[in-house]
């Protein structure tokens, strides 16, 4: 869809204030020349702060525009350019933000967006419908599972393949050189994904106590002690400390619980 040219001002108006941070009403006047009238910027400012697309502080000459929290979550992201970036010298949010839940409350998807995604989730449950194998569906199940199971690790450090983790779930093949540690949270996935087939209908809503018994098992074996953390950790190759407090970190696993619980879209209830 092509835009108009109230629409290219606007997106012109939300690139000026990204690149310079926060800026004055003057300052966007000054960029945009002699385009506008200063009362239509302004109409295009209560819009773009309407649409929260921008927010801004202050009053009277004191007034700065900058880039929404909401809007910050759809800003292309150049991820070579920022890991090339030490990453002591990132600018990073070095503590959880709580504001998150807030920001995540909004719909990440257009009308648009929102009617495709429905359509393709018709077209999915109309073609898996047709399955009358029972071994088929199971053969379906089992690859979901195993792809699960890597990714998930993956994201923790192992080092097992795609291929190893389907040889282990599998076969029972141990990776040759991978650790104890590594071959158990392979194989702990497996059981948490099962787990979560097996009594759907617990997790039809989340709720607290079934996220510490998918962490149970997601840990056993693996030396990690069960419920709320007290004490800080850190993470590799980044500035960001997460919560040490479990207090506070109670609060946010139930603000991320309604949160979830609110999404009617289901697939809203993934992201």
């Amino acid at each position: 869809m092509t835009m108009d040219k109230k629409q290219m001002r606007q997106q012109n108006i939300i690139n000026f204030i990204q690149s310079n941070n926060k800026v004055s009403n003057s300052e966007i006047l000054d960029f945009l020349g002699d385009v506008i009238e200063r009362t239509t910027l302004q109409r295009d400012l209560n819009f773009l702060i309407k649409q929260s697309l921008i927010a801004k502080s202050g009053s009277g000459r004191g007034t700065v525009y900058f880039v929404s929290e909401i809007n910050k979550i759809f800003l292309p992201v150049n991820v070579k350019e920022y890991f090339d970036i030490p990453y002591l010298q990132r600018e990073i949010k070095g503590s959880f933000n709580f504001e998150i839940f807030d920001i995540l409350s909004h719909s990440i998807f257009t009308m648009d967006e929102k009617e495709k995604l429905e359509k393709l989730q018709e077209k999915f449950v109309r073609n898996f419908s047709k399955y009358d194998s029972q071994t088929i569906i199971n053969k379906e199940f089992e690859r979901i599972m195993i792809e699960f199971s890597w990714k998930s690790s993956v994201i923790e450090g192992n080092t097992y393949s795609l291929l190893g983790t389907e040889a282990l779930i599998k076969n029972n093949v141990i990776g040759e050189g991978k650790t104890k540690e590594e071959t158990q949270m392979i194989l702990n996935h497996k059981d948490a994904f099962n787990k979560a087939i097996q009594n759907k209908d617990r997790f039809r809503k989340l709720n607290y106590s079934g996220i510490e018994y998918i962490h149970s098992v997601l840990i056993k074996k693996l030396g990690i002690s069960r419920n709320i953390r007290n004490e800080g950790v850190g993470v590799t190759g980044t500035k960001y400390t997460p919560l040490d407090n479990g207090h506070q970190i109670n609060e946010a696993v139930q603000k991320m619980v309604n949160l979830i619980n609110n999404k009617e879209f289901f697939l809203r209830k993934l992201f």
